[in-house]
């Protein structure tokens, strides 16, 4: 098999993963594409080698033995309360089931892959959030754009910026949760209801992709008519993860 094109910059990638054949394959193909991989056959070997060390992206399986990938990441998220900086971690799971995402995004993940693994997602995102992890550095606390006029908007307080930052983080799962059963009930007031909740929210801290593609599925459910719905919902779902993974870093 011929070695796919080396990567832009060499990432350190710990891959949390019990299964031998898992851990053989994904550590493969990031090192033929230059990565320096590091396994972990549960969530506390996981945690263990970062105390040793130092990665740009964490590949989290969701189901190992010991801990789990929920639980090793909310140690993760805990420590980072006051530690001041932020991992990046791309969930692992086995099959795509309904909520899986949302549940992976509540847990503190910053995205998810599902297996068996696909190269061309692998590369893109590991390498998406490790230029993400390149622009801060790990002794130093993260500062994400937040622009000045949200700033202004709560007084040039930071931590009430943080406060407001985590509130929607731990709320945005839920809103999209909703959107998404309104869209496969096909219930329009539900809908109207539910984006227009998430769009207020997001509109403190002025994420304006986010606001109008909630406002374009608001309009859907005012008007009934839910063609292309299918477009809009992962539009949304792609701006409000961007959205999250800045305000990840700025509330942790």
């Amino acid at each position: 098999m011929p070695s796919p094109a080396p990567a832009a910059r060499s990432l350190r990638v710990l891959l949390a993963e019990d299964n031998a054949v898992n851990q053989r394959l994904a550590s493969s193909l990031l090192e033929r594409r230059g990565h320096i991989v590091t396994v972990a056959p549960n969530g506390r070997a996981a945690l263990a080698a970062l105390e040793r060390a130092s990665f740009d992206v964490v590949l989290m399986d969701v189901q190992m033995p010991e801990m789990g990938g929920f639980e090793a990441t909310a140690a993760i998220r805990a420590k980072e309360r006051t530690s001041r900086t932020y991992q990046r971690i791309i969930a692992m799971t086995a099959h795509a089931m309904k909520g899986d995402r949302e549940r992976c995004l509540a847990a503190g993940m910053d995205d998810y892959l599902t297996k068996p693994l696909d190269s061309r997602q692998l590369f893109a995102l590991v390498e998406a959030m490790g230029e993400q992890s390149s622009r801060t550095s790990r002794s130093e606390p993260i500062r994400p754009a937040i622009s000045d006029q949200v700033l202004a908007r709560v007084g040039g307080d930071h931590q009430l910026l943080a406060e407001i930052s985590r509130l929607f983080v731990d709320d945005a799962p839920e809103h999209l949760q909703r959107i998404k059963a309104a869209l496969d009930a096909g219930d329009s007031e539900s809908l109207r209801r539910a984006a227009h909740a998430l769009k207020g929210a997001a509109a403190n801290f002025d994420a304006d992709q986010v606001v109008e593609t909630a406002r374009v599925l608001e309009e859907m459910g005012r008007t009934s008519d839910l063609a292309g719905h299918e477009a809009a919902w992962l539009d949304l779902t792609a701006q409000v993860d961007r959205l999250l993974s800045t305000l990840r870093a700025f509330a942790a």
